[in-house]
């Protein structure tokens, strides 16, 4: 895994830009393999690379275009109705959501992909902050920014 976010290809976690997208150990909580040579984290994110990970997992350019039914599966149907699920359920209830979210002290993230069949349009959206509310923050802030969505998709019609 790390080679594939290292690697020239993708450049999910670079260095000479902040790093990116890391992972160093499963998620029950094992062993770390190697600690984010930048922060000395064993998960960490920058929102420029996952919305570039995002990206690439909707044009096919991640790894293998035929792991994108895999992707979807793995990152729908989210477990936990916080963060962006609840802000956008708020406003768009039928739209389609594949993310991936993450909480750790006051730091609170959430990315994903989310997709109005109805309308025919997608966005990728992606907001890391630090603060004790931070998950309903996150709420509000997809709320607002899937109404903009629907409303500049509408207007362009």
């Amino acid at each position: 895994m790390a080679e594939i976010l290292q690697s020239e290809k993708y450049r999910l976690y670079d260095p000479k830009h902040n790093g990116g997208l890391w992972i160093s150990r499963d998620y029950s909580g094992g062993p770390v393999w190697k600690r984010d040579p930048l922060h000395n984290i064993s998960h960490g994110a920058t929102a420029m690379q996952a919305a570039r990970f995002y990206y690439l997992a909707v044009t096919g350019r991640l790894v293998a275009e035929q792991y994108f039914a895999d992707f979807a599966e793995i990152m729908s149907n989210p477990g936990i109705r916080h963060k962006f699920v609840k802000g956008i359920k708020k406003s768009n209830p039928d739209a389609e959501i594949y993310r991936k979210s993450g909480t750790w002290k006051e730091f609170h993230a959430d990315s994903g992909v989310i997709v109005d069949k109805e309308n025919g349009y997608q966005y990728i959206i992606v907001a890391l902050v630090e603060h004790s509310k931070g998950a309903d923050g996150l709420a509000r802030f997809a709320a607002v920014v899937d109404e903009t969505m629907d409303s500049m998709y509408k207007s362009s019609k």
